[in-house]
């Protein structure tokens, strides 16, 4: 997500987003995204906030173009794919593959949401169901992104980013374990941490007050 005033935004040409992706795609490939957007709309800087994969490609951007960074917030992200990050996308991989995309959708908020907030916004899932079902990329698009993410290991020069860098990570992740996080706050000495207690991957969704303050909050330090 880019963080770009509203006064300052330009409209975006129609043919800058395209849903048709490569036959291999790489966190490359989402952080030039990330610039081709930019240029579109006339940033020349912007802070960056990006969730999972936003984040990784927020690092992968910030070795391309430091220019182009003010500030970096990768929320639940990773230095290398955890297996356990693997394993559950495995698991969503053959709901996908071989029970079709209403399985694979109806599975996701297990990855994303703690038990108990499931469980008091199943009305509200189940009601969104229909549109992410319209909405879906495609299985093979959603092959070629997971695919991406697990490839993505961060490189040596990143440590050395003297961009302003903020890890949020939450300890309930049932998707990227909170010990990933840790470990890539630990390979970017620069960096800050910021720990949410609860909140699940989606800590975003889940716990929108206490997401809200950390990222503000260093993004006006």
């Amino acid at each position: 997500m880019l963080m770009i005033p509203p006064a300052e935004s330009k409209s975006v040409p129609s043919d800058v987003s395209d849903r048709a992706l490569p036959d291999t795609v790489t966190v490359n490939d989402l952080a030039d995204d990330m610039l081709a957007l930019m240029d579109a709309v006339g940033r020349p800087r912007a802070h960056i906030a990006g969730h999972a994969a936003g984040g990784v490609a927020g690092l992968t951007l910030a070795l391309k173009a430091r220019d182009r960074l003010d500030k970096l917030v990768v929320v639940n992200g990773w230095a290398k794919a955890d297996p356990h990050f693997l394993r559950c996308f495995e698991a969503r991989l053959n709901l996908l593959r071989h029970s079709g995309i209403e399985a694979f959708l109806r599975a996701q908020p297990i990855f994303l949401f703690p038990a108990d907030w499931i469980s008091a916004h199943t009305a509200d899932l189940d009601a969104e169901l229909p549109h992410q079902i319209a909405g879906f990329p495609g299985a093979a698009t959603m092959e070629k992104r997971i695919a991406a993410l697990a490839a993505f290991e961060l490189t040596p020069g990143t440590a050395a980013l003297a961009a302003d860098i903020l890890v949020l990570v939450a300890e309930d992740d049932m998707l990227v374990p909170a010990a990933a996080g840790a470990r890539l706050h630990a390979a970017l000495p620069a960096s800050r941490i910021a720990i949410m207690p609860r909140g699940g991957h989606a800590c975003n969704v889940t716990d929108p007050n206490t997401f809200n303050r950390l990222v503000l909050d260093f993004l006006r330090s």
